[in-house]
This record gives C-alpha cells, structure tokens and sequence, in this order.
C-alpha cells in the first residue's frame, strides 16, 4: 500500500467572530450597557478624542486608544478598520453631537418686521453657541488640532455645517443685500459678513477655553460665567449690525 503524505498548509490568521471579540473585550462576562456594540464604539471614538486632541492624527497610537477604552486593540481594527478611518469617524461624530443641541430657528424673511427680529434671533443663536460649545470644548479643540495638522478632513467638517446652517445664512444674506439697496445698510459681500460673525464668536470661544489659564498666571480678574457670555453676545450683535447700519 503506498501512503500518500499530505503537506499541511499554514492557515491564514482568522478573521475573529463578533462573539470572539466581544469576549476579548469582556473577558469577565460583563453584561452591562457599556459592552453593547454601540457602548463599545462609544468608549473607542470618546478615547480617540482624547488621544487625536492630544497627539493628532501623526502621533496617536492605536494602542493608546484601546488602553484609554478599556478594550482590546482587536476592536478598534474590527470597528474601523485603520486610524484614518478611527479619526474621520471621531472628529465627524464630535461635529455631529455638538451640531444637533444647535437649533435653529425658522425666520419669515418675507416679514416687514424682520429687521427687528433678526438682531434678537441671532443673539439667541449665539448664546446657545457658546453655551453648547463651552459645555463640550472637546469640539473647538480637536477643530483647532485638525486645522493644524493640514485640515485634510476640513471638507467634511464643511459640508455638515452647510447641511445645518445653510439656509438661515442664505436668509441673512438676502436681507442684508435688500437692506443695502435700500440704503439702510452698507453693502457687504456674504462671505465677509459670515466672517465677521464667525470671528467674533470664535475669539469668545478661544478666550473662554483660556480665561482659567490666564486668571491664575496673571491675576486677571475674568470669569467666562454666564454674565460675561451675555455681554459677548450682545457686543457681536451690536458691533455686527452698527458696522452695516447707514442709519441710526
């Protein structure tokens, strides 16, 4: 009888299950709501802010991510796949969460009284900015950090803040060109009015991240509470509008 001898082939390192890495990850058999799949997730983008914010997109580790976590670094590979995709879905995810306590109100631009509204509902608009941005600074951070690392991702962070903000700066545009052919205003291109805005909101933002920094180094005496977050809101409106006013 001849015997034939059959070579074994060296697997392929395999794929793990769902089970298999929901129990690398729960190696205690835990069964709470932070080991869910959606919990998982969440613990992984929360500790890639955390570790992209402090070391960006270059310097992060994913191992970091995972200790920070408390998950096996299988995970973060079975979730994302790479760190670029790690980091597109953190900084997008951060956007997306800030973005939505952000409404915004519905303004008739048809309305004859809308030269009186529009100073108040912008001045609503911005008091819940900078209430929602300095109740999540994770936000302006890992935007600053991004920016800084190039902005490659820039584009996406875009496109979601037009699919929200879109209309309501549509809206102030076109009352601002009417505004102007009327003479009641001088004329401004879009672009430079939202600049303004924008600017003027931001310096806020960026002061209040560093207003405790700087009162403890310098003796300044600044709190960025409530009352000085009014009075900012009230100088940007004021400022923005009486910059454009032709008439008292």
């Amino acid at each position: 009888m001849v015997k034939v001898a059959v070579k074994s082939r060296k697997s392929s390192p395999k794929t793990p299950s769902k089970v298999e890495l929901k129990a690398a990850d729960n190696p205690l058999g835990e069964t709470n709501e932070s080991k869910t799949a959606d919990g998982i997730q969440e613990r992984i983008l929360r500790a890639a802010r955390l570790e992209f914010i402090r070391q960006g997109l270059g310097g992060a580790r994913m191992r970091a991510i995972a200790k920070e976590a408390k998950v096996n670094p299988a995970l973060l590979h079975y979730y994302f796949r790479n760190k670029e995709n790690l980091y597109q879905e953190a900084l997008l995810e951060t956007v997306k969460t800030v973005w939505s306590h952000l409404e915004i109100p519905s303004v008739d631009w048809t309305s004859a009284e809308r030269s009186r509204e529009l100073p108040l509902v912008l001045r609503g608009i911005l008091k819940r900015y900078l209430k929602i941005i300095l109740g999540h600074p994770e936000f302006p951070r890992f935007l600053l950090r991004e920016i800084v690392d190039g902005g490659q991702y820039l584009p996406q962070v875009q496109m979601e803040a037009l699919k929200r903000f879109r209309p309501f700066f549509e809206g102030i545009s076109r009352h601002l060109g009417e505004e102007a052919l009327a003479g009641r205003m001088r004329p401004i291109k879009p672009l430079d009015a939202l600049l303004n805005l924008m600017g003027m909101a931001l310096s806020s933002v960026l002061f209040a991240l560093i207003s405790e920094k700087l009162r403890s180094e310098t003796q300044m005496q600044i709190t960025f509470d409530e009352d000085f977050q009014d009075r900012r809101v009230d100088e940007i409106v004021r400022t923005f509008f009486d910059g454009l006013r032709t008439q008292p």
